[in-house]
């Protein structure tokens, strides 16, 4: 009698790396996610529970040092046997910046190299997840990590693949129609994290409040910032469940403008193989939400 092959132990650190996962994983153990609920990646602190997560894994698909400083040096002190895949290294390859150039135009692509300048001054913009075309190329990763791992599953880590492909592309087209009717109204956000989803759909950023939300923006940047709401044709300011709103009240207060929630960390979004498309689509619904009032 033959003992059934033990189900690998996948471990993602935020929840849309997470929905990715899933779509690959259907009909196999489903990923876990390392950080709970709410909780932002850049000011995260570990705590004794998520190292004996950590400690059981077989593989743990994390974004990079740049997202999750916290893990920094946990890997160090993880078994050797624990597979650590940083996803935002899948982007500093000349082979992937190639395949993305063949799908974006030149003009999207020198944006994106600007903006990654200006995001992070020791790296590239670590919101890999907030583009269609990276979730194409983190979902091949995924599922080329899981195929060398459980090689008995392969067909159905294919097959989901395909699968999950297929319906990005469909989506990716739907939300570009539903985009375009809001490509000429300004905005800001509280947290710079939507550059490659911006870039990628067209939308017209004004600024951010903040380039990372562990870095508070001073008194003369806020005040900055109220002058340039008073004065621009800014529709909306768009605020993140992680972070308190009361910064952006205070700022808007008295002013013409909208305001709106976007959630880059998917914390509303149910556990499902199509969570990741529920999730680009509620970004969609809330930019149209608030720039079309």
């Amino acid at each position: 009698m033959t003992m059934p092959v033990q189900a690998i132990e996948v471990i993602t650190t935020i929840k849309p790396i997470q929905l990715i996962a899933l779509s690959i994983t259907k009909g196999t153990k489903e990923p876990q996610m390392l950080l709970p609920a709410h909780s932002s990646p850049h000011d995260y602190q570990m705590r004794p529970s998520d190292m004996q997560k950590l400690q059981k894994a077989d593989l743990v698909f994390w974004v990079g040092p740049s997202l999750e400083r916290f893990l920094s040096n946990v890997q160090e002190t993880s078994p050797e046997s624990t597979n650590w895949i940083e996803l935002q290294a899948l982007f500093e390859s000349e082979a992937t910046q190639s395949q993305i150039k063949t799908t974006e135009n030149s003009d999207e692509m020198e944006h994106a190299s600007e903006h990654q300048q200006d995001h992070n001054h020791e790296g590239m913009d670590p919101h890999i997840w907030l583009s269609p075309i990276h979730a194409g190329i983190i979902a091949r990763k995924i599922a080329a990590t899981l195929i060398e791992s459980d090689p008995e599953s392969t067909q159905t880590y294919s097959d989901n693949l395909a699968e999950f492909l297929k319906q990005l592309q469909k989506q990716d087209l739907s939300l570009k129609k539903q985009l375009s009717e809001i490509k000429d109204s300004g905005y800001y956000v509280f947290h710079d994290a939507y550059g490659y989803f911006e870039r990628h759909y067209g939308l017209h950023h004004l600024g951010a409040f903040t380039l990372s939300p562990d870095r508070k923006p001073g008194a003369k940047r806020l005040q900055n910032i109220r002058e340039q709401l008073e004065s621009s044709d800014v529709r909306c300011v768009f605020t993140e469940p992680q972070f308190k709103p009361s910064m952006v009240r205070a700022i808007t207060e008295g002013l013409k403008v909208n305001t709106q929630e976007l959630d880059p960390l998917a914390t509303s979004i149910a556990l499902h193989a199509n969570g990741y498309f529920m999730f680009l689509q509620q970004l969609a619904d809330s930019y149209v939400a608030c720039l079309k009032k």
